[in-house]
């Protein structure tokens, strides 16, 4: 199946676009507030694909904290570039 890169574009809601703007394909980071969008962007559906790769640490005892980080994947820098597109 080959994804719609535009469709996918046209269909994301602002704060998906503004996290996806925000991320590159390099570096995992970590995201603080927009963590629940990007995490949104990491499952599939429906609708989309994901866009978006999700790296889990959980930290030694005691503590025992998640950190997650995210970068996006090969069809989340072709959206990415889409977005970027002006119209």
């Amino acid at each position: 199946m080959v994804a719609d890169v535009q469709r996918i574009a046209r269909a994301l809601t602002p704060g998906q676009r503004s996290t996806l703007l925000n991320l590159d394909d390099i570096d995992f980071c970590i995201l603080g507030c927009a963590e629940q969008t990007a995490l949104r962007l990491s499952s599939g559906g429906a609708r989309r694909p994901p866009l978006v790769e999700l790296r889990t640490v959980r930290q030694e005892p005691p503590s025992n904290a998640v950190e997650r980080s995210f970068r996006l994947n090969d069809l989340g820098v072709r959206v990415k570039a889409a977005l970027a597109r002006p119209t």
